[in-house]
């Protein structure tokens, strides 16, 4: 017989081979109505403490912004003074804050190891039931996908970069 031949025999048989090994095997089968266990995220701030009523980023260069939300549901600028900003703007802040995710909690790490110091910049979030909460951010992390945090006046943290670095380009605006 040719050479050709041999070849693909050989080839049918391991393929025959595949096909009854892949039949065979016992595959897991999900067992329905039981839950799965999800990564569900942590985040900054939950939705318990209500609506956001007020947001103000201070930075290093002493310069910062203050939005309060008015009687109407319409942003108003306190800082600076004499200043608009568009809702759209004002909401999608908010929206950023809101939805940082915390990649680590309660890091024992020094706060002036991670440059967060009297100098860092300040985000202060209020909400509809008076509730108040100050964070500082330091440094970048040494992967590039978050930012050190203090956090409830004396944890260390890292949130995710992304949402931090949109909401300090609202300060831009107001350079």
């Amino acid at each position: 017989m040719r050479r050709s031949i041999w070849i693909l025999l050989a080839l049918l048989a391991a393929l025959l081979a595949l096909t009854l090994f892949l039949e065979n095997r016992e595959v897991e089968q999900p067992i329905i109505g039981t839950e799965t266990s999800r990564l569900i995220p942590n985040f900054l701030f939950s939705a318990k403490n209500g609506l956001v009523t007020s947001l103000k980023i201070e930075n290093v260069e002493e310069y910062g912004i203050s939005l309060q939300r008015g009687t109407d549901g319409l942003w108003d600028v306190l800082e600076p003074e004499g200043v608009e900003i568009e809702q759209g703007v004002a909401e999608a802040a908010v929206s950023q804050v809101l939805a940082l995710p915390l990649l680590a909690e309660e890091l024992s790490i020094s706060p002036l190891d991670v440059g967060i110091g009297k100098q860092a910049p300040l985000v202060e979030v209020g909400f509809a039931d008076d509730a108040v909460s100050v964070f500082r951010v330091g440094n970048l992390t040494s992967s590039g996908s978050g930012y050190y945090i203090q956090y409830e006046k004396e944890k260390i943290g890292i949130v995710g970069r992304d949402g931090l670095d949109s909401l300090f380009k609202l300060l831009l605006l107001f350079e």
